[in-house]
């Protein structure tokens, strides 16, 4: 496989038709990781590997979706790690991250999008909870100077996690938190409706995007789309419920930036809401980069804002979405 060209890997539902979406970019020779929600048949999933050659591929199982378990509630993104206002996080080390103050005591797990920048070595960043012994699984893989996010859903134990750095250089961590599971009476109430997965966003051919004619983001640029869901007219998603199918309260996707023209940030947040001073994707120019997003709704809907001084393209794969229980 030429170096320069990049390629993608598709992880869908056993016996299904192969989506026009992508979980993971690459070029070759990279490692690289991205959390992946999908919906399985008779127990099974598929991956798929679009690129020219032969690659190597890894999962580890961070949970289920059921009829039993803990709910979901979704906030507005915020961060709660930032080492570089402090010290990285040294050569194979842990870092414990408290939660207890922005989590219910009952809370089960929490949803964070994590981002190793300017690490020292080559490693891989291990996210697990407080007082148990380090999984061998992985949550984000680097190499030195690189900044990359991924999302990460992880139990958490007295309100606390660990992050391990597991490289031989030290590394800076940024952590933003997106949501958390629990208990009813903790507040989480949201459950999950897998549908995809499915493009509803592509800048390149402008669809998706609310008044927008195809193109892509310029400079600190933000757009908005809906969050699809059943009951839905124009997304043909069809159910007995019809018109009365909840709405979203949170999406599910994998956001994809390519073709940028500068270094920077895109950010996802909840529609007719401030902008939040966190992150969801990284990127250098010319790069595609891409990462899986839980992030809050408003009004059906969701805004990306390009946080660069140049433009990019926008691509969002929705894998489904939370709903408010009926009373």
């Amino acid at each position: 496989m030429c170096p320069h060209l990049r390629r993608s890997t598709t992880v869908y539902p056993d016996q299904g038709a192969l989506p026009n979406t992508s979980n993971v970019n690459f070029v070759a020779q990279e490692t690289v990781a991205n959390l992946v929600t999908v919906p399985v048949t008779n127990g099974k999933v598929r991956l798929r590997n679009s690129g020219g050659g032969t690659v190597h591929l890894i999962a580890d199982l961070q949970g289920v979706y059921g009829p039993q378990g803990s709910g979901f509630k979704s906030l507005s993104p915020a961060r709660v790690l930032d080492t570089r206002t402090a010290a990285a996080i040294p050569a194979r080390a842990d870092q414990v991250l408290d939660l207890s103050a922005k989590l219910p005591a009952d809370a089960t797990a929490a949803v964070l999008n994590v981002t190793v920048t300017q690490p020292a070595s080559h490693g891989v960043l291990t996210v697990y909870p407080y007082g148990l012994t380090a999984p061998v699984a992985s949550n984000l893989n680097f190499v030195a100077g690189q900044t990359i996010p991924n999302l990460v859903i992880v139990p958490v134990r007295n309100g606390k996690i660990v992050i391990r750095n597991a490289s031989a250089g030290s590394t800076h961590v940024a952590a933003d938190l997106g949501g958390y599971f629990g208990s009813a009476a903790s507040g989480a109430t949201e459950h999950y409706v897998p549908i995809g997965p499915r493009r509803i966003v592509d800048s390149r051919t402008g669809t998706g995007l609310l008044g927008r004619q195809p193109g892509s983001l310029r400079a600190q640029e933000s757009t908005s789309f809906y969050a699809q869901y059943y009951g839905d007219n124009p997304t043909n998603l069809t159910t007995g419920c019809n018109i009365n199918c909840p709405v979203p309260t949170a999406l599910v996707a994998n956001v994809t930036i390519t073709e940028p023209t500068a270094p920077g940030v895109l950010t996802a947040y909840p529609y007719l809401t401030t902008r939040p001073t966190t992150s969801n994707v990284n990127f250098i120019a010319g790069e595609t980069a891409s990462n899986l997003t839980l992030t809050k709704a408003n009004q059906t809907s969701l805004t990306v804002y390009n946080g660069s001084s140049g433009s990019a393209h926008v691509i969002i794969d929705q894998s489904g979405y939370f709903i408010t229980a009926a009373p």
